[in-house]
């Protein structure tokens, strides 16, 4: 049989044939033997049942592996999501950390020295966990018109570092209203004087909740007296053995005079003022029969005798007995009016504090129920020095509850809860303004 072409079987590429060549026999003897070295592939024994762990915990496993040769077998861990569970392999145990609320797959390989593998699938679940509350405080005292507040977050927590969202509802708003601001900031408002209850509820991200039920006793600043030094006809509720005492254009010019009183947990009130810079006004506060005594005063007063050459505009000192002061008792302030000027002074004394302000600067606080000195006021005494001093009005009044109310709160929880005069406008937590706690009733 004749071909038109010949292919010349010895030059294939000049016929546009790749060239061809066998492999030495002593190569495919030795992939046969490599081939035959490696032998079988590791097993899994088992399977691994599905694992429940909670954020911030650690479950430690040894998934089974065999190797039919016996060789020691590597073995590495991955996750399908390490934002909710984080796999970490320490020779044949597998550490599986919980990081976030859902699920994920860990694949666990096993290897021989040959690369030879098996692999197993491990589900890791990560359960969310309700939020809680930290403790239970004790009832919130305020007074009609004023408010206590807290931060909602530091009376709850998540065990799984959830962020919170906060709601709250008063079952009387007639008495105390309540409002979320700012997201975390809890106010209670006194509307009349009475009790009622609110509810705090937090919420985390999955819709779980915790709440919190809080009492709440409503008290009143109820007037004892006010003066406003009209007449001469004033000094007949004060008595006084200094001659330089008078009313005069509706000021009372001091000297000292004193009042009776009668008040348990008091606030004090009265817009004052000193005639230059070498007198001072305020005044004593005194119960009878108690060791302790209260002395605030504006302006000039010479502070040597305790050993305190620094420049003063206002002052607190407590007999005790035995006169004292503190560091951060007195100071200057320009919340304190000049010579012949007037400043309104606040002097409260409440819920085992203290507290002075000037209109709405808080200038002392003290702790008064450590030192064991009396919420209680009986004689009220107003002085200055060498009649340098002038008051234009005072006014004393005291806190009183509900006489028919079924409970009364006791000591306000200082660690969780402020009583506020003021609404502040700054609610920075590193200031939260002028506060002073309610009284136990």
């Amino acid at each position: 049989m004749n071909y038109p072409h010949h292919l010349n079987v010895r030059d294939p590429v000049a016929h546009g044939l790749a060239p061809f060549s066998a492999p030495p026999f002593t190569v495919l003897v030795a992939v046969a033997l490599l081939l035959a070295c490696q032998g079988d592939p590791p097993a899994a024994c088992g399977s691994v049942p599905e694992q429940s762990v909670f954020v911030g915990q650690t479950v430690e496993l040894q998934p089974c592996f065999q190797d039919p040769e016996g060789e020691e077998l590597t073995l590495t861990a991955t996750s399908s999501d390490p934002e909710i569970a984080a796999p970490l392999v320490s020779e044949l145990t597998v550490s599986i950390r919980a990081v976030s609320v859902g699920s994920a797959t860990i694949t666990v390989t096993a290897s021989d020295p040959d690369r030879l593998t098996a692999s197993i699938d491990i589900k890791v679940v990560v359960p969310n966990r309700a939020p809680f509350t930290t403790h239970t405080p004790p009832a919130v005292l305020t007074t009609v018109g004023d408010v206590a507040r807290a931060w909602a977050d530091e009376a709850f927590k998540d065990p799984d570092g959830h962020d919170l969202t906060f709601s709250a509802a008063s079952a009387t708003p007639a008495i105390a209203t309540v409002e979320i601001v700012d997201s975390v900031y809890l106010v209670v408002r006194g509307i009349a004087l009475g009790t009622a209850t609110v509810t705090v509820t937090a919420t985390d991200p999955w819709g779980s909740e915790a709440t919190l039920d809080l009492q709440v006793e409503v008290l009143e600043l109820v007037l004892v007296f006010r003066d406003d030094f009209e007449s001469s006809a004033s000094l007949d509720d004060w008595t006084s053995s200094d001659s330089s005492v008078s009313v005069k254009d509706g000021m009372l010019r001091l000297g000292s005079a004193d009042r009776d009183a009668n008040a348990t947990d008091w606030e004090l009130t009265l817009a004052t003022g000193f005639a230059d810079n070498r007198t001072y006004s305020g005044f004593l506060a005194t119960n009878r029969g108690q060791p302790s005594l209260y002395n605030f005063s504006i302006g000039y007063l010479d502070m040597s005798i305790w050993e305190i050459d620094e420049e003063t505009n206002y002052r607190l000192l407590v007999w005790a007995p035995g006169w004292r002061t503190d560091s951060s008792w007195w100071g200057v302030s320009d919340a304190i009016a000049g010579p012949g000027e007037l400043t309104e002074v606040t002097f409260a004394v409440r819920g085992g504090r203290l507290a002075a302000m000037a209109g709405s600067t808080l200038l002392v606080t003290v702790d008064i129920l450590t030192r064991d000195w009396p919420n209680q006021l009986t004689e009220l005494r107003l002085i200055a020095e060498s009649g340098g001093g002038f008051v234009d009005w005072v006014e004393l009044s005291e806190l009183r509850a509900d006489a028919d109310a079924d409970w009364h709160a006791g000591p306000l929880d200082t660690d969780l809860w402020e009583f506020v005069k003021t609404e502040p406008r700054d609610r920075e937590r590193a200031d939260l303004g002028p506060a002073w706690p309610l009284p136990p009733w």
